[in-house]
């Protein structure tokens, strides 16, 4: 009771706050339902109020503002004067949502994809079928229908992986109108050139929307927006080389039957993933003393700084050698089982004697670990302190330059690995036929939509922000091809009675090499994995009294996911076993709401809702204490309340939305560092409050100003973790009680993702206490001479943690300010217009992901969005309606 009088109490201090109307205009999607209304003309520049908005993400056409939840559309118009070309974009003007990786990745209300190889919590969707892998969105967000975002659990419609929302990009339909346009962007800064183009096309002629085509084609190119300074811009991180294809063919053969074929086609090089380290003065120094056997008469081993000590690598792996190293035993006689004494022994570790090596991964661990030097020379220097045992002594790395960089560059030889692609196509499409007149059940919308998608890619990814090969990784997904298939069957009636049946299934299979590479030797993995799910999911919907309005759903989730890993033998794992695991995972989700349209611009409602992320397996490293573990991370569940409303004022010049919500986090999967490895953690609770609002006015013919707020108190209820830098000291913080009582009495196949330290009380990551954004736009008509158009956008973001710890030195990403600005022209018709800009003015860099590197002891910011960009684009659109 106390938390519903608390939610209460938020949403009545709420009541002058409000979820977006982002949109001015938005046609429906694609028919998703053939007797939905048809597609909204776009208003008049100088029509009166803010216009209506329809989306499609809750499987009807419906206006947001009669929709109860946490709905946003985004129009073509919207997303032309924002310049929406990838998710930082689009999330900017979005309250509790922000952005982790521009393409990709996002956080919304605090549900954040978990480690960088785990599926997002926002379900996306691509003209209403499912994209298993977020990388399907790169060069997706031209010549769009619209976007249609909705925010909160979306298990009912969405099924698993929607504990956050769901997001829905829809291409622009083609049209019985012959129409060409494009435009051509140029921005000095990074040397970046943009085309984009396209063509409308009425097979049978103008008029006819029997059957038509459409056909679009993007190219980007442009330096990177980090520079390297051992190699050149184009070699830095953030680098552009992208291709986009796309055709798009719909029929319309009689009144009742829409269908769409969909081909896709992108190509690119990957944009290099970069750390940048956050902290310099923590950055590495010094050389390798590793015995003067192996490395010579000085004891000091040559690095080579794209690939470890490639000077006495073979020799310290050579089977010869380890002949000597392998079957000595751990006491200091160093007297071989055989009785033969021993020229070179490690000296014990600690009380335990006669102990042998059981194989030379556990000697070379032993000297890695522990500083221990091939000659047994014992620790070669315990007076440091301040380094993770990974790399004890001080005098670890030199590098070959002082690092003299800041927060936009790195010294990286990360090339030497390769060169990063991606390539993605998909064949999807769409049939919607109407039923009339059905004996029983009336007027009844069938939906078939499915299709086919694989992508490619090699990701090269610098996770220590400097040009030591330490942690460079190799990442080749070949392929990861995914099916979708959904079928639905909706009543559309004017009647108290409405209902939607379906059934979903998604079939992933993925082939990916990981290679990474580290002082010593070369550790991955071959990976496949296999996961499908099937889902058969229905709603009602009840208009009791008709100003009242109830909704309830039901989704039965099974998800089976099956794992094969073969290690690559590294001096840790000498003869790593593979790992071969399956698990399958079954959920019901629910949602139930309540609307009361009060007046015809006054609703209020009410929703619950429970959410669910399937599980996973993974592999967790050996370390010196434990061989390689099989862990199965937990299902994550949320059960979500939100209370609202959603008003208009002054005869539509005013929009007024708001809400409050509140979530109850199990099992909230969170990455976590383990050795070198990034895996997954089940945080056991977590809880996230929060209050939203937007102000959407046109109180001014031709200027519409919009203001946008969002609070959010996202923190962990229980949470045993152990982080790096804090538990491989030297002299480590003793474990807190409560998470050494929670380990022992945690089964032993769990116990391994129980730490030490106890986080309760810490923010979630991604999870800004505040954020503020506005935009204003305005129209003048110039008469014969045209119209100018300027538009103005403004975000603040309070500070947020990029890991559990919220440590300040490493995790805290400061508040910042984003403002972009735009000046367009164009002609009276608008057959060509010009267009200057410039995004983010104050030039901030911003790392919204982190990790801290054990084998550096450093912090590293990912992510880094667009810093300061401007130039100037033309563009024209010929024909068309």
């Amino acid at each position: 009771m106390a938390r519903v009088r608390t939610l209460a109490a938020v949403g009545i201090l709420g009541a002058a706050l409000a979820l977006p109307a982002i949109a001015q205009d938005a046609p429906p999607a694609e028919a998703t339902q053939p007797k939905a209304p048809p597609a909204l003309a776009a208003p008049a520049e100088n029509d009166q109020g803010v216009e209506e908005i329809v989306v499609t993400i809750t499987k009807r056409a419906e206006s947001v503002q009669d929709i109860a939840g946490s709905i946003v559309g985004f129009s073509p118009q919207t997303i032309e004067d924002a310049n929406i070309e990838n998710l930082g974009d689009m999330v900017s003007m979005l309250p509790n949502v922000q952005v982790k990786s521009e393409e990709t990745d996002i956080s919304v209300r605090g549900v954040a994809r978990a480690a960088f190889d785990s599926l997002s919590p926002i379900a996306q969707h691509l003209n209403g079928v499912y994209m298993f892998n977020g990388l399907a969105y790169v060069g997706q967000f031209y010549d769009l229908e619209g976007i249609d975002v909705a925010l909160g659990p979306s298990g009912t419609l969405y099924g698993r992986n929607a504990t956050g929302g769901a997001i829905d990009l829809k291409w622009h339909r083609p049209t019985d109108s012959s129409e060409v346009f494009g435009d051509v962007t140029y921005s000095p800064r990074y040397d970046g050139y943009q085309f984009r183009g396209g063509v409308n096309i009425p097979l049978l002629g103008e008029g006819n929307d029997k059957l038509l085509a459409r056909f679009v084609m993007t190219r980007e190119a442009g330096d990177s927006t980090t520079k390297n300074l051992e190699g050149n811009d184009r070699q830095g991180f953030g680098a552009a080389d992208l291709w986009t294809f796309r055709a798009q063919l719909a029929a319309r053969p009689s009144d009742n039957l829409d269908m769409s074929l969909r081909v896709s086609y992108v190509k690119g090089k990957s944009r290099y993933a970069g750390g940048v380290q956050l902290d310099q003065s923590r950055a590495p120094a010094g050389t390798l003393s590793l015995g003067s056997s192996l490395c010579g008469p000085t004891g000091v081993c040559p690095f080579d700084w794209a690939n470890g000590f490639t000077a006495f690598k073979s020799t310290l792996l050579d089977p010869a050698n380890f002949t000597i190293i392998g079957t000595i035993t751990r006491n200091d006689s160093c007297i071989r089982p055989d009785g033969m004494p021993v020229a070179r022994c490690v000296p014990a570790i600690s009380n335990t004697t006669g102990l042998p090596f059981t194989s030379r991964n556990e000697a070379v661990e032993d000297i890695l670990l522990f500083g221990r030097d091939l000659n047994g020379n014992g620790i070669i220097n315990p007076a440091e302190r301040d380094i993770p045992p990974l790399v004890r002594s001080a005098d670890f790395f030199t590098p070959a330059k002082p690092f003299s960089g800041s927060q936009n560059s790195v010294r990286s030889r990360l090339q030497a690995l390769g060169t990063g692609f991606l390539e993605v196509w998909g064949v999807d499409g769409t049939i919607n036929y109407a039923l009339e007149g059905v004996p029983l059940f009336g007027d009844i919308d069938l939906t078939l939509l499915g299709g086919v998608h694989e992508l490619r890619d090699q990701g090269l990814s610098d996770s220590d922000g400097t040009e030591l090969g330490a942690l460079d990784t190799l990442s080749s997904r070949l392929p990861d091809k995914w099916k979708t298939f959904e079928m639905r069957a909706q009543s559309h009636n004017d009647s108290w009675l409405n209902w939607s049946l379906g059934f979903f299934f998604v079939d992933d299979r993925i082939k990916q090499h990981r290679a990474t590479l580290t002082p010593l030797f070369v550790s991955g993995a071959n990976l496949t994995q296999h996961e499908t799910g099937y889902a058969p999911f229905a709603s009602i919907f009840l208009t009791p009294i008709d100003p009242i309005e109830i909704t309830l759903g039901v989704r039965w989730n099974h998800d089976t996911f099956q794992r094969h890993e073969q290690p690559l033998p590294s001096p840790f794992d000498f003869a790593p076993v593979a790992l071969d695991a399956s698990k399958v995972f079954r959920e019901i989700t629910l949602d139930a709401q309540i609307k009361w349209k009060i007046t015809e611009d006054h609703m209020v409602y009410a929703k619950w809702s429970r959410g669910y992320k399937s599980g996973f397996v993974q592999r967790v490293p050996a370390s010196a204490t434990s061989a390689a573990e099989t862990l199965f991370i937990n299902p994550e569940a949320i059960s979500a309340t939100e209370i609202g409303f959603k008003t208009a004022w002054l005869d539509k010049r005013v929009n007024l939305n708001g809400a409050a919500f509140y979530y109850d986090y199990t099992n909230l999967q969170v990455p976590v560092i383990r050795q070198t490895q990034i895996v997954n953690s089940n945080a056991d609770k977590a809880e996230v409050w929060g209050v939203e609002a937007v102000l959407d006015t046109q109180l001014v013919d031709d200027l519409s100003i919009r203001f946008a707020v969002g609070w959010l108190k996202a923190e962990f209820v229980e949470f045993c973790v152990s982080d790096p830098l804090v538990d491989l000291q030297l002299n480590p913080p003793a474990p807190d009680p409560f998470c050494v009582a929670k380990r022992n009495a945690a089964p032993p196949e769990k116990r391994l993702q129980i730490g030490n330290q106890n986080v309760v009380g810490n923010r979630l990551e991604d999870s800004p206490e505040w954020k503020v954004s506005t935009v204003a736009h305005y129209r003048w008509d110039l008469g014969n001479l045209g119209t100018l158009s300027p538009t103005l956008e403004f975000t603040w973001t309070a500070d947020a943690f990029r890991r559990p710890f919220n440590t300040p030195s490493v995790d805290l990403s400061p508040a910042y300010t984003k403002t972009d600005a735009r000046l367009r022209w164009s002609e009276p018709e608008n057959r060509y217009w010009v267009e200057a800009f410039g995004e983010n003015l104050e030039n901030n860099y911003v790392y919204p992901r982190g990790i801290a590197v054990a084998i550096t002891g450093t912090a590293q910011g990912f992510g880094l969005l667009q810093p300061r960009t401007y130039g100037v684009r033309l563009g024209f659109e010929w024909g068309g309606k």
